[in-house]
């Protein structure tokens, strides 16, 4: 299967459909919290006086008690709209037809699977970017302080390319995890044995696509900085990342278990 070609048709095919459930997380991520900070860090690091660890990491991740009370609140949030996409989007997969009513079990079902696997991406995203801030203080302190800024910044992105790449596969590996959890009602530690099983089917290909989202939201952030809009292509960036995502990991679980879909079906789609 072409998990690409197959995510991106249904996500522009049923765009208003993802919409609706991804733009209030999208605002309150990327409005409140700035996820992509230290993207930004980078643009501007050439011409950044850093001292320390201190410095780095205040530069690449925001830390204060306003941040971590917002981060607690946007896990909850961001797991009450994906348990909701995730439950709508199975749905769609099953019988083809799209379903908007908030009057379903749905979030019941799904939410307290939906927080574990959000609290868990946040917890590792968090740990990736400590490391990748003492990476880059490492290569400031080697380079930069030599007076190699060029060489120094040469490395600095490569770690965030990397660091991106290793957010968009925790992202993908703990999705699939909580899908297994919600519809199949799986344990947690059967979950984890059936979403390794389910990435690495086809793991170079799950891989690229899971980081295509990231790329564009690194295009976006470039573009953001250039143009000082950092919070409207931190929000974009978000919207995308959610509603792509929540049909990746979905499709992901759909071909694990063979599945039949129903969404592709003519007939259905009319119905």
């Amino acid at each position: 299967m072409n998990y690409l070609k197959t995510v991106t048709n249904y996500y522009f095919k049923n765009f208003w459909f993802l919409a609706i459930f991804s733009i209030i997380p999208a605002i309150y991520v990327g409005l409140l919290l700035n996820p992509f900070q230290f993207i930004q860090f980078l643009f501007n690091y050439p011409n950044s006086e850093l001292e320390g660890f201190t410095d780095f990491f205040f530069a690449l991740l925001p830390f204060d008690w306003i941040t971590i009370l917002l981060s607690i609140a946007g896990i909850v949030l961001v797991s009450v709209f994906a348990s909701i996409l995730l439950g709508k989007i199975e749905t769609h997969f099953r019988i083809g037809k799209k379903n908007l009513s908030l009057k379903d079990e749905s979030f019941n079902n799904n939410f307290m699977s939906a927080l574990i696997v959000i609290t868990l991406i946040f917890i590792c995203t968090f740990l990736i970017m400590m490391i990748s801030c003492l990476l880059m203080l490492l290569f400031d302190f080697i380079f930069a302080k030599s007076g190699l800024v060029i060489l120094s910044t040469i490395f600095m992105w490569i770690i965030a390319l990397l660091a991106l790449l290793a957010i968009s596969y925790v992202v993908t590996f703990f999705g699939v995890v909580g899908v297994d959890m919600m519809v199949m009602g799986s344990s947690f530690n059967v979950a984890l044995s059936n979403s390794s099983v389910a990435i690495h089917k086809n793991t170079w290909q799950n891989l690229f696509t899971g980081f295509v989202p990231f790329v564009v939201s690194l295009a976006l952030t470039a573009l953001g900085c250039l143009l000082n809009l950092n919070w409207l292509t931190g929000t974009i960036s978000v919207f995308v990342i959610f509603g792509f995502c929540s049909v990746f990991i979905m499709t992901i679980f759909f071909n694990h278990y063979g599945l039949k879909r129903y969404d592709t079906r003519v007939y259905y789609n009319f119905r």
